[in-house]
């Protein structure tokens, strides 16, 4: 969501946008519309979702989210799967905090407002991701882009960078480099 926003308020201080998993915010804004998205507005809330998490072990909180994955492929084992959980479950404020600052400024910030970016924009998409359907990628591209383009990563879910690291590294590098 920031890189978006400093692209679109701020072109001059960015050569080259890439996106990992993330619509542009007002694909986003509409996505949340979406009953699998009401997780987010729960993180709002104040209290109980620490509660919720720190409850018992925590763990239940994320089934679903394919953060289980993350100890069989990509860069994150097992031992240090098991650290993040142990974070995650033990001092949830952080990350919820994330969502308590988003989801108001995509609901009050008229993310629609943002001007296109105008800069070379390479957004990579894994196909598997069950928070947002892959079109949502192809949406921010066509409409908030003059110079994007998606690239979808096949059996990959949302957290590409910890499933295949390798892989979105190299694109990077290569969409880097481009001239």
């Amino acid at each position: 969501m920031v890189a978006w926003n400093i692209a679109s308020h701020h072109p001059e201080l960015v050569t080259k946008l890439i996106i990992l998993n993330c619509p542009h915010p007002a694909i986003f804004l509409e996505h949340m519309k979406d009953p699998r998205s009401w997780y987010m507005f729960f993180m709002t809330l104040p209290v109980i979702p620490e509660k919720s998490i720190l409850k018992g072990d925590g763990v239940d909180v994320f089934k679903g989210c394919d953060f289980d994955k993350f100890g069989e492929q990509g860069i994150m084992g097992k031992p240090i799967f098991a650290r993040y959980t142990q974070l995650w479950t033990t001092y949830p404020t952080g990350m919820l905090n994330w969502y308590r600052q988003i989801v108001p400024e995509l609901i009050w910030g008229s993310p629609k407002r943002l001007a296109k970016v105008t800069v070379p924009t390479l957004v990579l998409w894994g196909r598997d991701d069950k928070f947002a359907h892959e079109s949502v990628a192809k949406r921010s591209v066509d409409q908030y882009t003059t110079q994007g383009r998606v690239e979808y990563l096949d059996n990959v879910n949302h957290w590409v960078t910890h499933m295949v690291p390798d892989v979105v590294n190299n694109r990077i590098e290569a969409f880097v480099n481009e001239k």
